[in-house]
């Protein structure tokens, strides 16, 4: 991306956007003084990127926080990420043995954790110095992001900000499996009560691939139950 932006505005770069990263040719780290800069870029707050990435389930970005967190804590292997988010989650009191991660996106069908393990990790958010990004970046029930088209007409439509999670894979004999599908994040309820809810569901045998929305269509109806009775 970079190599292509470089391009977009006239710079001659003789290494290809696409293949091999021809690492070895770069200078080494730290050898530029700040005379050298010709150009500067910062990206939007974080917490933009965020929001990108929870409105519309965008995996790919998903995948390269975890390269940010090992950034963050100092290392260019991206797995180091998953190390730091581990950390992350154990310092809110979260059990390491009820959260396995394998990817940034959740893609990856090793990949495991409780739903009380996701509860409690989004109920103590809350209360971090990201918990107000991590809600405002949710899709909202019947209102915006993958959630939008979903109780649009319910009551508790703009009440929930909530993450939906699936993942579907097929078997060598065009059967499908619906490995998990979830549906996690807070509920402001008709009584004024603020709740973190978590539904899941897994290994549900599917006919087709429409009944992953289905299954998501009756997590949403349990959340609207706990919106109208609590």
């Amino acid at each position: 991306a970079f190599i292509q932006a470089l391009q977009q505005a006239g710079v001659t770069v003789t290494a290809s956007p696409t293949g091999p990263n021809p690492e070895a040719l770069l200078p080494p780290v730290a050898s530029y003084q700040p005379g050298d800069m010709v150009g500067k870029y910062v990206s939007l707050p974080l917490s933009q990127f965020i929001n990108l990435i929870l409105k519309v389930s965008y995996n790919r970005g998903a995948d390269l926080m975890t390269c940010l967190a090992a950034v963050k804590v100092g290392s260019t292997d991206c797995q180091q990420g998953l190390t730091a988010e581990l950390a992350t989650i154990t310092k809110l009191g979260i059990p390491s043995e009820s959260v396995f991660p394998f990817d940034g996106a959740g893609s990856d069908d090793q990949g495991r954790t409780t739903a009380a393990a996701m509860a409690s990790f989004l109920r103590r958010a809350r209360t971090t110095s990201y918990g107000r990004s991590l809600y405002d970046a949710l899709p909202v029930l019947g209102r915006s992001g993958t959630l939008a088209n979903v109780l649009t007409k319910s009551a508790v439509a703009g009440h929930a900000q909530l993450k939906t999670g699936n993942r579907a894979v097929g078997s060598p004999t065009n059967q499908i499996m619906l490995l998990g599908n979830s549906l996690g994040g807070y509920v402001e309820t008709k009584s004024g009560r603020h709740v973190t809810v978590m539904v899941v569901v897994g290994n549900v045998p599917a006919t087709s691939s429409s009944i992953v929305l289905l299954v998501t269509d009756e997590q949403a109806e349990m959340v609207a139950a706990i919106y109208n009775d609590l």
